[in-house]
């Protein structure tokens, strides 16, 4: 049973999604935000690549659009048309997903709400709305993760929205101070 686990965990598919996490990880130590999307759009592409191998295609979809739009938000001055960018966003990965045929079950709306949500956030001017914003888009994509067999995505996600809980209430307590 240990030798399956690990068999499937450390796949091919499943290393390229464990690739992409660590990516995200690492994306937060670079020094300027246009670094940090640009890092970020890269393991969001890695992400792509792994949903494709999972053959999970609404979710590779969602992901490679996704991607293009980190990249086009890492060149400093695309930021003034970022309402914009996240609309033709938005658009993309709706008509992508539902033209490709790809909306097989009720599962793929997990990573669709999740990623309206995420486009929500990147135009938010307050970080609490942001950290609220990213624990119901976390944990949409942590259930579909799971669901789908998605390792690494599934940690990220699970990662992601244990940390913005934990801005929240940090926050929140030093108002309260």
């Amino acid at each position: 049973m240990l030798e399956s686990f690990l068999q499937e965990t450390l796949s091919f598919p499943q290393l390229v999604g464990w690739f992409g996490f660590l990516i995200m990880v690492c994306a937060y130590q670079f020094k300027t935000p246009y670094s940090i999307r640009l890092v970020l759009a890269f393991a969001t592409a890695c992400f792509a690549m792994h949903f494709y191998l999972l053959d999970a295609t609404a979710a590779m979809i969602i992901a490679a659009v996704s991607s293009v739009r980190g990249f086009v938000l890492s060149v400093k001055n695309m930021m003034k048309y970022k309402k914009l960018i996240v609309i033709i966003n938005l658009a993309l990965v709706y008509f992508g997903v539902f033209y490709s045929g790809s909306f097989e079950s009720w599962i793929v709306l997990l990573p669709l709400i999740g990623t309206t949500m995420a486009s929500f956030q990147d135009i938010q001017k307050k970080a609490s709305s942001m950290r609220a914003i990213s624990v119901g888009k976390e944990g949409l994509w942590l259930i579909y993760n799971v669901i789908i067999g998605s390792h690494g995505g599934a940690t990220n996600a699970a990662l992601v929205m244990v940390s913005s809980l934990v801005g929240l209430w940090r926050h929140r307590r030093e108002k309260a101070s």
